[in-house]
């Protein structure tokens, strides 16, 4: 049996061609959906096992010396002393307090191809319009958000300060 005879042909008790009825079991019990979800799943866990597995705040870095976080795949994510340090010299103290670092730039399918939400935890917005001179940022129903030429040039200024995750 060949495959147009395959998708033509009927099921004795049935309507429905038999390449319907397998491409139903494919997509139940296992089948071709749940593998796709689960490889998918597994593309966007690698992804985001840069991503901290707690933020740690800017206070708290420079008060204990350690200058890095436990990331989700396990790893560290090491801030760069020198970064730190330039930052709270451009910040004011009231933004330094709340501040966590690193800055979380998260990239959602539901939103445009250049957008990227800011994770905020305290002063992260304030800190990012500051650092980039950006007066305001938008919002979405998901919190507050930047576009990709800003993302890229606080990463080129702070390497070790941000890290991107997707959703």
């Amino acid at each position: 049996m060949n495959c147009s005879t395959l998708i033509f042909s009927a099921h004795r008790n049935q309507q429905r061609p038999i390449k319907l009825i397998k491409l139903k079991r494919m997509l139940s019990n296992g089948g071709m959906l749940e593998r796709i979800d689960s490889f998918l799943s597994n593309i966007l866990k690698t992804v985001n096992e840069s991503v901290p597995r707690r933020v740690i705040r800017y206070r708290e870095i420079v008060s204990s010396g350690v200058y890095s976080v436990e990331t989700v795949g396990g790893g560290l994510h090491h801030f760069d002393p020198q970064e730190v340090k330039k930052i709270g010299e451009e910040l004011p103290s009231e933004i330094l307090d709340q501040l966590h670092l690193p800055f979380i730039f998260v990239k959602n399918t539901e939103l445009e191809e250049s957008v990227y939400l800011i994770r905020v935890y305290g002063s992260e917005v304030e800190a990012f319009q500051k650092l980039m001179n950006v007066k305001t940022l938008p919002r979405s129903s998901r919190g507050p958000y930047t576009y990709k030429p800003l993302v890229a040039e606080f990463i080129n200024r702070y390497p070790s300060l941000a890290v991107m995750g997707y959703l």
